[in-house]
């Protein structure tokens, strides 16, 4: 684990539960902080979860499948982004609770490179909504229908303004050096609809 700055006891759990505990000086970029936790790893492949992600236990065994028996060097699994807002573009309603859908009417679905080879080629780029991307040629990758569970809306102490407001500033630091524009759009939404700009 890289610690960024945590004031929970998050430290404490994933020592006491015999993971290494690295410490990086939070610098408002995602990136930064993630490609630091790539040179910490030392496996072979890697998986990136946030806090507020979880795969279901079955999924896992085809993830350990996949590695064995690959050519490739990174897999998109598909991110459920679970919300309440129904306006939301793509939204799809969850037809059954379960303890993976907490609760949420719905979610939004997007394709995200988490599960790649332990390669110092593959690194993170963008100070937010960071991507490996740019990495990556078509023939290296492979979309997978294993599904990420996100609970962003979740945690009432980073309430979804608050936390969008924060991730335009960073994004804005990206749109004028990002020659793909691949923030533009998304910057632009976040500005008009929570700013009201």
């Amino acid at each position: 684990m890289v610690d960024t700055g945590s004031s929970d006891d998050s430290r404490n759990i994933v020592q006491r539960l015999g993971a290494k505990v690295f410490d990086f000086a939070w610098c408002d970029d995602f990136s930064a902080a993630r490609n630091y936790s790539l040179e910490q790893a030392s496996g072979d492949w890697i998986v990136v979860l946030d806090a507020d992600e979880m795969i279901d236990p079955a999924n896992w065994l085809r993830l350990r499948e996949l590695v064995t028996t690959t050519e490739r060097d990174a897999f998109f699994l598909s991110q459920h982004n679970y919300t309440n807002q129904r306006f939301e573009g793509g939204f799809v309603p969850t037809k059954q609770q379960t303890p993976s859908t907490r609760g949420f009417k719905g979610y939004k679905v997007h394709a995200i490179a988490r599960l790649f080879r332990n390669s110092p080629a593959i690194r993170y780029r963008g100070h937010v909504h960071e991507v490996i991307d740019t990495s990556l040629s078509e023939e290296q990758y492979e979309v997978v229908n294993i599904v990420i569970h996100h609970h962003g809306e979740e945690s009432p102490q980073r309430p979804k303004e608050v936390r969008q407001r924060s991730y335009l500033r960073l994004m804005e630091q990206d749109l004028d050096s990002d020659p793909s524009g691949r923030l533009y759009g998304t910057a632009a939404s976040i500005r008009m609809h929570y700013l009201k700009d």
